[in-house]
C-alpha cells in the first residue's frame, strides 16, 4: 500500500512536471519569435509605398516548417474567416492598434474541416493552437509568421 501510494505521487509529479515544461516551451516560442527578428523598411516600387521586410534570426529560421503549438489571443479579420490571426496580445494592445509589431501576431491557416472551429470563437478568447510554422518574408499580403493547417486544440478561456 505504501508503494503504491508512492508510485501515485510520483506520476502526478512527473505529469505536473510535463505541464510545466509545456507552459515554459509556449511562453519560450513567443519570446523566441518576438525577439529574434529584425524589421526593416524597404520601399517597394512596384507597391509604390514602405514595406516591412522580416530578417528573421538563426532560432526563428530552425522553427520554419516545424510543428509547434502557440497560445494567445484569437482575432477575427473578418467574418467570412479569410483573416484569422493568433495575437500575444490582446485587442487593446493589438499591433495594429497601437504598434507592438508584426512580430506580436501570426496569421492561422485552418487544417480543413477546422474553420468551423475557429469562426464560433470571440474576439480575445484565449485559444491554443498547434500547426506547422512558414516564415513569409515577400508576400507583402499576409502576415511574417503564418500556421499553415492550425488546429484549434483548446479554448482556455471565452467571455
Amino acid at each position: 500500500m505504501k508503494y503504491k501510494k508512492l508510485f501515485i505521487l510520483a506520476v502526478l509529479w512527473i505529469a505536473g512536471l510535463a505541464i510545466a515544461a509545456q507552459e515554459y516551451a509556449t511562453v519560450n516560442l513567443w519570446n523566441t519569435l518576438i525577439k529574434d527578428i529584425k524589421i526593416r523598411y524597404s520601399y517597394s516600387y512596384r507597391h509604390q509605398t514602405v514595406m516591412l521586410v522580416p530578417r528573421y534570426g538563426q532560432a526563428v529560421q530552425q522553427l520554419n516548417g516545424s510543428e509547434i503549438s502557440l497560445r494567445g489571443f484569437f482575432l477575427q479579420g473578418d467574418v467570412t474567416g479569410g483573416s484569422l490571426v493568433l495575437s500575444y496580445n490582446p485587442m487593446n494592445m493589438c499591433f495594429f492598434c497601437t504598434g507592438t509589431g508584426l512580430e506580436t501576431v501570426v496569421e492561422l491557416q485552418p487544417k480543413t474541416g477546422e474553420l468551423h472551429r475557429f469562426l464560433r470563437l470571440k474576439t480575445d478568447d484565449f485559444i491554443e493552437v498547434s500547426g506547422t510554422l512558414k516564415l513569409n518574408s515577400g508576400d507583402f499580403t499576409r502576415l511574417i509568421y503564418i500556421l499553415q493547417d492550425a488546429t484549434l486544440v483548446e479554448i482556455k478561456n471565452s467571455r
